[in-house]
């Protein structure tokens, strides 16, 4: 009885120490967007009637001493927006019905670039000069049409 109990055990804790679920796609996924499409799949389908559960984690730090948890589900796939520039990393896994869980995915990390700031006044500047012209020209068009007869 023992002996089985410890065999039990043993493979519980070799199944745990390899993770089941990996993020699909190359690491690190680079955007200058700030946002990105997370997927992931499972190694093995469990035989389950009921779809398994997923826990999906944000962190600043590849340690992720400071994770959160932005998503909890059966959807093998988050859109995920508002990155701040620099290296966000997440990490997946799968919860199980009784509370056990397996370990963590190998972390993903997203990297956003934005635009360098010259790069984006110039283009406001440009566009506000455009904008100005057209509220100028329909003013325009409105002041030398308007006390003419329609035929």
């Amino acid at each position: 009885m023992l002996l089985s109990i410890l065999l039990a055990v043993a493979s519980c804790s070799a199944v745990w120490g390899q993770s089941i679920v990996s993020f699909e796609g190359d690491s690190p996924i680079e955007t200058d967007q700030g946002f990105a499409q997370l997927n992931w799949a499972m190694e093995e389908e469990p035989r389950s009637e009921t779809s398994p559960e997923f826990e999906l984690q944000q962190s600043r730090s590849e340690s992720f001493a400071e994770a959160r948890t932005i998503y909890r589900g059966p959807d093998r796939a988050s859109f995920v927006s508002g990155l701040p520039e620099g290296g966000t990393w997440f990490r997946v896994r799968m919860l199980s019905a009784d509370e056990t869980i397996p370990t963590w995915s190998a972390p993903m990390e997203v990297v956003v670039a934005y635009p360098e700031a010259d790069f984006v006044v110039t283009w406001l500047v440009i566009g506000s000069i455009v904008f100005v012209i057209a509220v100028a020209a329909v003013v325009a068009g409105h002041v030398n049409t308007k006390d003419r007869e329609i035929v």
